[in-house]
């Protein structure tokens, strides 16, 4: 069975986290974490994008070291991004 395409936000992708002025954002991820990758949750075709109080969902991951998520590792979580959206 076939991935079902949403139009919605692109993943952002900061491979090199230490290097960016905005590393102060992600206060929430660990201190040793080199990169992040920001994937937001789309919901299916005709449901709102958000949870009817005005919020919106993403997957956050960071790693520990930088310039390691290959494409295939992107790929793979906006899958993991998509099942979430189905379930929310």
């Amino acid at each position: 069975a076939g991935a079902t395409v949403r139009k919605g936000p692109k993943e952002s992708y900061l491979p090199t986290l230490q290097a960016l002025p905005g590393r102060v954002e992600f206060t929430y991820l660990p201190p040793n974490a080199q990169e992040v990758l920001l994937l937001p949750v789309t919901r299916p075709e005709g449901m709102s994008g958000d949870d009817g109080d005005g919020r919106y969902y993403a997957v956050v991951l960071g790693g520990d070291t930088a310039k390691s998520f290959a494409p295939r590792d992107i790929a793979w979580c906006k899958e993991i991004a998509s099942w979430i959206g189905d379930l929310v």
